[in-house]
């Protein structure tokens, strides 16, 4: 062998040496690092599910007043039907009224008529056996 290549040689292996001689301090620095990261996510971890939980229950407290407020406006509209509705029977049972009074009066009217027609039926055509009283016996009117 050549001197000048077993010199060479002799530094690249010392050179070698120098950077495994530095490998511990540097995993030594790795692990610290490591066990760093370990503690930081650990805590970001923590404060992450914390805020989840505060947000979970900031949620269901949002659900209930939404519940809530849902209630009180459904419970508002069935009062609003209700009262429609009550104004409404009110108008329908004066109309209701009404229109019983006009129809008793036009049924009045066609009865009066009728009568009358018989009346004047009977003076055209009198018979023996024809009553000269039309209003029925044993019934009243209606006032």
């Amino acid at each position: 062998m050549q001197p000048q290549k077993l010199e060479r040689r002799v530094e690249r292996l010392e050179q070698r040496v120098t950077r495994l001689e530095e490998l511990p301090g540097r995993i030594d620095g790795l692990e610290s690092q490591i066990v760093q990261l370990r503690t930081e996510m650990h805590g970001g971890f923590s404060a992450i599910r914390e805020q989840m939980q505060a947000g979970d229950e900031a949620i269901r407290e949002e659900m209930r007043a939404g519940h809530e407020a849902i209630r009180e406006e459904m419970h508002a509209g069935d009062e609003v039907i209700r009262r429609e509705m009550r104004e409404s029977f009110g108008a329908l049972t004066g109309e209701m009224g009404r229109l019983h009074e006009e129809l008793k009066s036009q049924m009045l009217m066609l009865h009066e008529d009728t009568t009358a027609k018989f009346a004047l039926f009977r003076e055209a055509f009198p018979t023996d056996a024809a009553p000269t009283d039309t209003t029925p016996k044993g019934r009243r009117r209606r006032r």
